[in-house]
């Protein structure tokens, strides 16, 4: 054998290693956000108008989406989730994406667990 066909054979066990290890993240159990992380998040999220649904459930609901990297109509149809329509929690993630709220989310969630591990 080669080392070129040697080495090639090394990189698709790394990526068959890689890949297993991502569906094992993807399929453990996503934890609801706790009330400290809420706290940061609902900064961005609440602009003060009242509403029908919590942004809180809905931000956890997409979550849950990216997180299973399922489509949205079969997690709110395998779900049969009665909290609300899968289109009502895609407008939102549609508006937060288009706003870069999300993205600012990320930042500032990283930026604090760097400051919290040193």
């Amino acid at each position: 054998m080669r080392t070129g066909d040697n080495l090639c054979l090394q990189n698709q066990v790394i990526m068959v290693q890689f890949k297993a290890k991502c569906k094992r993240f993807r399929t453990e159990q996503l934890l609801p956000l706790t009330d400290f992380q809420w706290q940061v998040i609902e900064n961005f999220l609440d602009d003060g108008r009242k509403r029908q649904y919590c942004l809180r459930k809905i931000f956890d609901l997409i979550r849950k989406v990216i997180r299973t990297d399922t489509q949205w109509r079969n997690q709110f149809s395998l779900d049969s989730n009665p909290y609300c329509s899968w289109e009502l929690v895609y407008y939102y993630y549609r508006k937060w994406q288009m706003d870069s709220i999300i993205s600012d989310i990320l930042a500032l969630l990283v930026e604090k667990e760097r400051e919290r591990q040193g």
